[in-house]
């Protein structure tokens, strides 16, 4: 396999990695605005629905919007996959490159 291609596909998984270990929409309840924030614990959810400000206000808001988030269809997207299977991802990456870099030092 191509090293570009290789190292390419090891940084897109790692950010998409970072976006889903580090993100998560908020819909709150009774209200139109969504909110995007950062979460610490990546093992919770991405997506948190009848989100209350008081209660709930462990997360940092970074962006809000009335209707949608810009992009939020990408963000679900990325959302949609088990963390696993990023890291899967990132283990096989990781493999690969390691493979080919050893083949190149043989020859």
């Amino acid at each position: 396999m191509n090293q570009k291609v290789i190292n390419t596909g090891l940084i897109l998984v790692v950010i998409l990695l970072i976006i889903k270990s580090n993100f998560v929409i908020l819909i709150p309840r009774g209200d139109t605005t969504i909110f995007l924030g950062l979460k610490l614990n990546p093992f919770k959810e991405n997506i948190v629905y009848q989100y209350e400000k008081e209660k709930d206000g462990v997360f940092t808001i970074l962006y809000s919007d009335e209707n949608q988030l810009i992009g939020e269809n990408l963000y679900r997207m990325i959302f949609a996959p088990h963390l696993i299977i990023y890291v899967l991802l990132l283990s096989l990456f990781l493999i690969l490159c390691i493979r080919t870099n050893q083949i190149k030092n043989n020859i």
